[in-house]
């Protein structure tokens, strides 16, 4: 009687562990030089309608380096796209921009073939996880709104139309994997294929332009937790930047900020200058 319950406890055990495989599609053995470059086929955000992207490990938004692989921590290693730019007047937190027939919404598509694997509500829009057809990654895009015919479980083509942002709204987008070993979290430039990039390229742009390096990030760290600036961040996510440090080192401007702030300084437009 013991071994039969033994065995049906094994038996039980298997099948959840096949589950886990199945849903979660961890990589066994991370191999970075097997980083897929053919993972992004089509740009997820209409060109001309961007005009800010925070690099790969800046400080910007919120600490996103949760359960890292290789042990990093306190940088956002994901990409912020533009920004929102409509508060709601009493609470002074972004809400979604309303579009008109001179600013239309901001298209959002698929980067790839796949499946959408989770659709959760935010406090704008909702986060979407689409997970590849070909490779064991999966993206994040947040506080974008998917279209009626969309939801979680729908399958998706690459460059298929999916969801919107309003004209003044900004969006993140996350690539990843699952691994025994932690969360890999890889740059949107890391991954996508030569025709995709080549729209900054004509711009004059490299990919490492939007990507700061572990190294040098390791070697400029910044510190997180302490005290919440930001109501809709976890107090151990928040920067603690100094006072004098400008939000703009962050980002790689693409064209002229159409909503800059009262203010802002001006930004350099184009790849840094060396």
């Amino acid at each position: 009687m013991i071994k039969q319950v033994g065995l049906v406890l094994m038996v039980i055990i298997g099948i959840v562990i096949a589950i886990g495989l199945y849903i979660f599609r961890p990589i066994i053995n991370f191999d970075e030089s097997k980083i897929p470059k053919d993972l992004v086929t089509s740009p997820f955000l209409d060109f001309d309608r961007i005009y800010a992207i925070s690099k790969f490990r800046s400080g910007a938004g919120h600490d996103y380096s949760h359960g890292a692989i290789n042990g990093e921590t306190c940088r956002s290693m994901k990409h912020y796209f533009n920004m929102s730019r409509s508060q709601d007047p009493q609470t002074h937190r972004p809400i979604r921009s309303q579009p008109t027939e001179g600013e239309p919404n901001i298209k959002i598509y698929a980067p790839f073939d796949g499946k959408i694997t989770s659709a959760s509500a935010e406090h704008i829009g909702t986060q979407v996880h689409i997970s590849s057809d070909k490779y064991p990654y999966y993206i994040r895009i947040f506080h974008m709104d998917l279209l009626p015919e969309f939801k979680s479980g729908s399958k998706v083509r690459s460059g298929e139309w999916i969801g919107t942002i309003g004209p003044k709204d900004g969006t993140d987008f996350a690539v990843e994997a699952n691994t025994l070993q932690g969360t890999v979290y890889l740059s949107y430039f890391e991954v996508m294929t030569d025709q995709v990039f080549e729209q900054f390229k004509n711009l004059g742009f490299k990919r490492e332009d939007f990507i700061i390096s572990k190294e040098y990030r390791d070697a400029h760290p910044f510190r997180c937790g302490g005290v919440q600036t930001n109501p809709l961040n976890k107090t151990e996510e928040t920067f603690q930047h100094e006072k004098n440090r400008g939000w703009m080192e962050d980002y790689i401007f693409v064209r002229e900020d159409p909503y800059p702030q009262p203010g802002q300084s001006p930004v350099q437009i184009g790849p840094p200058q060396k």
